[in-house]
């Protein structure tokens, strides 16, 4: 029995020891292929999660006039913005990274068209942006965001305008106010900061950002051995190099069909994506009105706490309940709706706040740019995938930021 032991010991050990010493020769050989400095981690893999989630002949519908070549290179650019590090206070920011299409300034804002520098010049109109990713413009190239567009529209009227930014992937009014605060602290105070908010406040409606999760087991001492997984792996040659590979044939399924790089995608913005006799939406039950009723008295406080930071600061504050796909809207000319309203679950409190949000009318919702019906009755695509805005709705959008801030006086038009 003992020598049935010892003799199952040494094979196992000689098992072992073969996979040790392969495991070396295929990663010094692959080292010496391909060398990387050494402990540096491969590049973040092409972000295909917009095309992965719902399929690139699908998304390609709200790009109409792009070639599919440029687009196929958008989709490979989405994890920018949208991977995060940490950040006292905030919990997390984004990762400052530059593409194409999608640029983020290492001082956590997305670069826009005809950027200004930073630290902001104290002698221009600067004016802060803050949200979630519709804000940020997850979706829609740097010169296409809301943002870029007021950017745009408010240097024809006052050319001294310079816009930042800062949406950010995940953030909700909480953290939004938190980054306000931050930025006055460090000396940078904007003539007019604009919160575009009402999306995530009801997704995330416990109050908890994004990756309080993560944060609380670190505190906790329990390892996240999926992360740590993440983040060896690239650390050796042949992690790099089965992450590339498997990144390359992703890229190959997702992209490649559909015509040539120089294609055109035609408009079909009008055209219903689901065929139906009446029109589909999504309504709240008596249990969502009840739960969405503590984030509707979140938001207006942190909405009033923004307006009276910025009174003390000088700073004049635009508060805007941005325009969601699950109030208002028929769901049948969303490009991505797969005619199951289950695909909207994540969402079904966004319908009843803001449900009682227009039930509370002008008054009720305090001194904010209501823009929750600007979708009501339109008969066309307005959403890149469940959430985030069109290049035609951003301009929307923005338009009609712009045009409040001109009738409330936050800045004057030269000329």
């Amino acid at each position: 029995m003992l020598r049935n032991v010892r003799r199952l010991y040494a094979a196992a050990a000689i098992m072992l020891l073969n996979f040790i010493l392969l495991f070396l020769v295929v990663n010094l050989g692959l080292a010496w292929i391909s060398p990387a400095p050494y402990g540096s981690a491969a590049p973040e893999p092409p972000g295909l999660w917009l095309a992965q989630k719902y399929g690139f002949a699908r998304l390609s519908h709200a790009y109409p006039g792009w070639k599919l070549g440029d687009l196929r290179e958008f989709f490979t650019e989405t994890n920018i913005g949208t991977v995060s590090a940490f950040e006292p206070f905030t919990q997390f920011r984004p990762i400052a990274g530059h593409s194409r299409f999608i640029n983020i300034s290492p001082d956590g804002f997305r670069i826009g068209r005809a950027q200004a520098p930073w630290p902001p010049l104290p002698s221009g109109i600067n004016i802060f942006f803050f949200g979630g990713s519709t804000t940020l413009g997850v979706g829609v190239p740097d010169d296409r965001t809301i943002a870029s567009d007021f950017q745009s529209l408010a240097r024809q009227c006052n050319p001294a305008v310079s816009v930042y930014n800062f949406g950010r992937a995940f953030y909700f009014s909480t953290q939004e106010r938190i980054l306000f605060q931050q930025l006055l602290l460090q000396g940078h105070v904007p003539a007019i900061a604009i919160f575009l908010d009402g999306l995530n406040d009801f997704h995330f409606d416990d109050g908890q950002p994004e990756w309080t999760d993560r944060l609380q087991n670190f505190m906790a001492g329990r390892p996240d051995v999926g992360l740590l997984f993440r983040q060896l792996a690239p650390r050796v040659p042949i992690g790099r190099w089965i992450g590339n590979m498997l990144a390359e044939g992703q890229r190959h399924a997702l992209l490649a069909p559909g015509g040539s790089d120089e294609t055109i995608i035609p408009d079909t913005s009008t055209r219903a994506s689901y065929e139906a006799p009446a029109p589909i939406t999504l309504e709240p039950d008596a249990n969502d009105v009840s739960r969405a009723q503590a984030v509707v008295q979140r938001l207006l406080r942190n909405e009033g706490m923004t307006e009276n930071l910025g009174k003390t600061f000088g700073v004049k504050v635009l508060n805007v309940l941005q325009p969601v796909p699950t109030f208002g809207y028929d769901l049948r000319y969303l490009n991505i709706f797969s005619g199951d309203i289950g695909q909207f679950a994540p969402f079904r409190l966004t319908a009843a706040g803001y449900k009682i949000l227009e039930q509370a009318g002008p008054t009720g919702r305090g001194e904010a740019l209501w823009l929750g019906d600007m979708q009501r009755a339109r008969m066309q695509n307005l959403y890149v995938d469940d959430v985030h805005y069109t290049e035609a709705f951003s301009r929307e959008i923005a338009e009609r930021i712009f045009k409040e801030t001109i009738a409330r006086n936050l800045f004057a038009c030269r000329g």
